[in-house]
């Protein structure tokens, strides 16, 4: 991220952290910061007594072997003078005055600079006394710490979270900048490359770097990427090996959790540097640049040349693969060795990282490392790939566990979490030090293609991935819910190939979750009936995955069958209802699942037509589960379409009231409960919501934008013309801060009509501003809305606003007439085809149709006039007509738009001037 970005991070975090944590949950928070700073030791923290304080007389945080001791503080005088800091200091040597190397003393206080420099030379005074390493981190630190170390860790993220809200908050606003890799600590800068491929970036050019596996081509895209990171509006890393075609960027899943954002869009609105690593599509250097405007460059990976154009990237020079081979080493490497080993090896970095991964770990030295070069010197061929492998060989001594792991997920990239659960965080740092994964900041491992490659011809003791991945998913399917949608999509083949070779219903679950239901294999999935047997055959114990499972199986077959028609889908459902029935008796004594049972009985019958059943069955459920916010939007939606706009106006407030509570709705929940204020019944409620909610709606917006959930674009549409005229700087933050997503990916009517408003608005308020990006816009906004099939009057209406807009006054006016054909009630209509025909110079017949349009106006606030009144006015200044000022005044009075208003009056003001400066 910018600079300036992180600073103002930094700087509330900070704040907040003083104002917000008190001691006892300072001290928890503080062993989230201290278990990652000190992650290769086991840590001891020393909770909290029964009473909810700390427990006293001990340290508050130990490593088990004595050599680490963190200390917590929120005195308010912490930094004032030095007497805490020293009883902190004498409190750890008391308790470990022959083991401690490292005491960390966290504070949520800000330090001064003058401050800061009577604790620094006390400090070295200490240091040298007690011969121990002494670190002092006020709140300012820590804060630098989670922005620039923590925040690219999802499950860390929401920890911290818990205890300092803000960081969420940060963690959203930053996610797509969040997704470059850390760079390796062994990685040898190559300036002289680096630098060549920044100037071509920098000048808006792409490139695509080429050199076989494990060469160093994504580290130095790293480098590049980290580097650059000032010079760009958005820096985002995708592992593009299974990327086919550039159109595919259109709707990528980035963070691979399911949800899709056009990377494209980005590359056209902001300045963009894009990294594809490992590229697998065919294309060229002119090819990705096509693609990129506004100063947008793509960077680009791959093993082999395809284009002219493509750079090959050099081989490491002597000096710097000895770097690397040393790397961290006590013993340098004899020089006849390094010799023999880079005639051998030559400049492939790879090699040289493992060979001091080797190093590294007991039990291994150079004289090994001189063996392994005998014994493959006699290979012309593939001597890299060969080294490799018995490099990796000689690790499974140290590194057995997480290497028979990664060949049992089967797949080059991993889930950062279901690792850390299955080897333990020492056993995954571990392996992040090894260099054989690269931790992304999406919160992945990536495996590289020559150690993937290598593990396969490796006969490793068999890991049973089933058991850990059953485990992890069941544990996190009730602890840890985004964790388990995040594995669930990212271990989709895996889990789906488990599900099929074991029927354990953790795994149709799971896939169910992570699938579209239209590419579901109906044949393939265990039919209801058939899992509803099973529950009952384990009577009188009830599994509620089993139950769980064959809930989303009923849901996602629904929905698959949906896409043949919704009344074939009514047919399959109607079966279903008396399998629900029954479970409900069956879950009667859970109250897990009762809740979950009856909601989806609920749903059914809703689907069935049969809504005073569904109403007094969600009704119920809200009435004995209070805090189910989806109860409360399905019933939301009944009283929405019903004569009960009140009723669905209270939930829907309750639904957003809740937003910040521990226990409150989900995104798609609190967005979707703003969708329905679009509803004509909501009508009279609209102006008070968007008053009271539109600020908490601009925020769900934006952290739904940024993990591409389609219906923020559809609430963002609610109040866009609203926003757009009298919030500009409101829209526009919202509109400018992630990509809207591209046509092809879009399917329903509804999103695209969404889209096509936030364009059609956009285009409105760059028109205002005489900015040239209006008819890019007001294009955009008719392809989304011609895209639709078999729009409706109004959305054809809108059409034939933007083409009015555009200048196109024929097509809007003949798309207008068309609908006049169809329905002549419309006043809107009117008033777009009376500005269609002003564009054409046809007055009297615009005259004609405003005036029609006022008087069929009679059933709407008179407020609704004013515009009318204004175009009226317009016309009759054109027809060289003298009252049109008067037309001006009517509208001013009746107008309850202040901004509006002041318009209407400088309108009013400008043309008597001018009158005035005539007669004169």
């Amino acid at each position: 991220m910018k600079q300036e970005l992180r600073n103002a991070y930094v700087a509330r975090l900070a704040t907040e952290m003083a104002d917000v944590l008190t001691g006892a949950r300072f001290e928890q928070f503080g062993y989230i910061i201290v278990d990652q700073f000190f992650g290769d030791y086991e840590l001891n923290h020393r909770g909290t007594n029964l009473a909810g304080a700390p427990v006293g007389r001990v340290v508050d945080t130990f490593s088990t072997c004595g050599k680490i001791v963190c200390e917590y503080s929120t005195n308010e005088n912490y930094f004032v003078n030095t007497s805490k800091i020293d009883k902190d200091t004498q409190h750890a040597m008391e308790h470990y005055p022959q083991s401690l190397e490292s005491l960390l003393l966290l504070s949520n206080r800000l330090c001064n600079p003058q401050q800061q420099r009577t604790i620094t030379h006390y400090i070295s005074e200490i240091e040298d006394e007690v011969n121990v390493n002494i670190s002092v981190w006020d709140a300012r630190k820590i804060s630098e710490y989670i922005v620039d170390e923590l925040l690219f860790d999802e499950e860390v993220t929401e920890r911290l979270a818990h205890f300092l809200p803000y960081i969420q908050t940060i963690r959203n606003e930053s996610a797509i900048n969040l997704t470059i890799p850390k760079l390796e600590t062994s990685y040898q800068p190559r300036h002289e490359v680096e630098d060549e491929l920044c100037e071509k970036l920098f000048s808006g050019k792409s490139a695509i770097v080429v050199g076989f596996g494990g060469t160093g081509k994504s580290q130095l895209a790293i480098s590049i990427a980290n580097s650059a990171r000032e010079e760009f509006d958005v820096c985002l890393w995708l592992d593009a090996s299974e990327l086919q075609d550039l159109s595919e960027l259109g709707g990528y899943d980035v963070f691979r959790n399911g949800h899709r954002l056009n990377i494209i869009g980005l590359l056209e609105t902001k300045k963009v540097l894009l990294v594809l690593d490992d590229i697998g599509a065919p294309v060229s250097k002119a090819q990705l640049e096509s693609i990129c405007k506004n100063g947008s460059a793509i960077l680009a990976t791959r093993r082999n040349m395809i284009d002219s154009n493509d750079w090959a990237l050099p081989l490491l020079n002597r000096e710097l693969s000895k770097n690397i081979l040393e790397h961290n080493v006590d013993t340098p490497c004899p020089e006849d060795l390094f010799i023999k080993i880079y005639e051998i090896v030559g400049g492939y970095p790879l090699i040289y990282a493992l060979m001091n991964t080797n190093i590294l770990y007991e039990g291994y030295s150079w004289s090994d490392i001189d063996s392994d070069c005998d014994a493959i010197s006699e290979y012309e061929d593939n001597k890299n790939q060969l080294l490799a492998q018995r490099l990796i060989g000689h690790l499974l001594g140290s590194l057995g566990t997480q290497l028979s792991f990664i060949k049992a997920c089967g797949t080059k990239v991993i889930d950062l979490e279901f690792a850390r659960s299955s080897l333990k965080p020492i056993g995954l740092r571990k392996l992040i030090k090894s260099t054989i994964v690269t931790q992304s900041n999406l919160g992945t491992l990536k495996i590289h293609d020559v150690i993937f490659e290598a593990l396969n011809s490796i006969d490793i003791n068999h890991t049973d991935i089933s058991i850990m991945l059953q485990s992890y998913l069941e544990d996190t399917e009730a602890k840890n819910w985004p964790s388990f949608l995040r594995v669930s999509h990212r271990h989709n083949r895996l889990i789906y190939e488990l599900y099929k070779s074991t029927h354990i219903s953790i795994f149709l679950y799971s896939h169910l979750i992570a699938c579209v239901p239209a590419t579901l294999k109906r044949e393939e999935i265990i039919s209801p009936v058939e899992q509803f047997g099973s529950i009952k055959n384990s009577l009188p114990s009830i599994d509620r995955i089993q139950v769980s499972t064959l809930i989303e199986t009923i849901e996602n077959l629904y929905l698959l069958d949906k896409e043949t028609s919704t009344q074939f889908a009514i047919e399959k459902l109607a079966p279903m209802q008396p399998i629900f029935e029954e479970l409900v008796d069956l879950v009667a004594n859970e109250p897990a699942l009762i809740k979950l049972v009856k909601h989806h009985y609920a749903k059914c019958l809703l689907r069935l037509k049969q809504e005073p059943e569904a109403e007094a069955e969600f009704i119920a459920l809200n009435k004995d589960f209070p805090l189910m916010y989806e109860v409360k939007l399905q019933l939301a939606r009944i009283y929405a379409r019903t004569e009960q706009a009140d009723k669905a106006k209270e939930l829907i407030i309750k639904i957003l009231d809740a937003w910040h509570s521990d226990s409150g709705p989900s995104i798609s929940v609190a967005l979707a409960s703003f969708e329905l204020i679009s509803r004509s019944s909501m009508r009279e409620y609209k102006k008070q919501l968007n008053n009271e909610y539109s600020d908490l709606i601009a925020s769900i917006i934006k952290e739904a934008m940024s993990f591409g959930y389609d219906h923020s674009y559809r609430a963002f549409s609610i109040f866009s013309g609203d926003w757009a005229y009298n919030c500009p700087e409101k829209f526009l933050d919202i509109f400018n801060y992630i990509s809207l997503p591209q046509l092809s990916s879009i399917n329903d009517n509804y999103t695209k009509s969404s889209i096509g408003d936030l364009y059609r608005e956009a285009g409105k308020i760059a028109l205002r501003a005489g900015d040239d990006k209006a008819q890019a816009y007001l294009e955009l906004a008719i392809a989304f809305y011609e895209a639709e099939t078999k729009p409706s009057a109004f959305n054809l209406r809108r059409l034939a606003e933007s083409y009015c807009l555009k200048g196109d006054y024929s097509t809007s006016g003949s798309i207008c007439l068309s609908l006049l054909e169809e329905n002549d009630k419309d006043p809107f209509v009117y008033f777009w085809l009376s500005k269609a025909l002003i564009g054409q110079g046809k007055h009297s017949e615009a005259l004609t149709n405003i005036d029609i349009g006022l008087k069929k106006l009679d059933k709407f606030p008179e407020s609704f006039k004013a515009s009318f009144l204004e175009i009226k006015s317009d016309i009759h200044r054109e027809l060289g007509r003298t009252d049109f000022i008067d037309f001006l005044r009517q509208a001013t009075d009746l107008t309850n738009s202040q901004k509006y208003k002041l318009q209407l009056e400088e309108k009013i003001k400008v043309f008597t001037s001018n009158e005035r400066s005539i007669h004169e």
